[in-house]
């Protein structure tokens, strides 16, 4: 699958999977959130609060997507940063 695949480009990186809405990580311990091609598959409101929770103060969410489903409509590019969220 694509976390193997990922798992043999990069040994650098601790790969996981997990839902969006509920995070395996302590609040306030990521510097960063990305998600790609994925958020509109996302209850919205509740990865949010979720990203929220595990960032670091000065850290931020990029969320990139091209799906029709994508309600963010009007924000094609913008990064936010936790105060933000």
């Amino acid at each position: 699958g694509m976390l193997a695949q990922a798992a043999r480009r990069s040994t650098q990186v601790q790969w996981l999977t997990a839902p969006a809405e509920h995070l395996p990580f302590d609040d306030g311990s990521l510097d960063a959130v990305v998600t790609t091609s994925a958020f509109h598959w996302f209850s919205q409101p509740a990865a949010l609060r979720e990203f929220h929770r595990v960032l670091a103060p000065g850290g931020f969410a990029a969320v990139a997507t091209l799906s029709p489903r994508q309600q963010l409509s009007g924000l094609p590019l913008r990064v936010l940063s936790a105060n933000q969220l």
